[in-house]
């Protein structure tokens, strides 16, 4: 591997109790921590039954970037389970690195903004870092 390629490592920093049970969950499976969590994170997620608008966020995404979309999460306040009453809902939108993140792209989603319970759900646009530049956007 050249110096200038990525490692594939990243660091995740998780609750203590969180990881405890991955490593459980590893161990019962004969796997290490790290390809539990390979394996999991490679893996499709399905439905999220607590964000009934996620076939909506996706099919949006796909409409604002096509096949320039890596993937999908849903973080934030709502993700937690502490939304205030002046909560939005935050959506990481990961892309390639063909897609330029500028405010162009924002308006785009904005054409066709897309709401849950009346909050507007908010894409927040990265892309995985590649090589030695560092991720983008967040």
């Amino acid at each position: 591997m050249s110096p200038d390629a990525c490692s594939g490592r990243f660091l995740l920093r998780i609750d203590p109790s969180l990881h405890a049970v991955l490593r459980r969950a590893a161990a019962a499976h004969g796997l290490s921590l790290n390809a539990l969590c390979a394996r999991r994170l490679a893996r499709p997620m399905g439905t999220l039954p607590s964000f009934p608008v996620a076939s909506e966020t996706l099919q949006r995404a796909n409409g604002v970037v096509g096949g320039a979309l890596i993937g999908i999460a849903v973080f934030g306040s709502w993700v937690r389970g502490e939304p205030t009453d002046a909560s939005d809902v935050d959506v990481l939108v990961v892309v390639d690195e063909n897609v330029p993140i500028t405010r162009a792209l924002y308006r785009r989603w904005d054409e066709e903004p897309v709401r849950w319970e009346g909050r507007p759900v908010d894409p927040h646009f990265a892309r995985l870092p590649t090589g030695r530049r560092p991720p983008s956007a967040l």
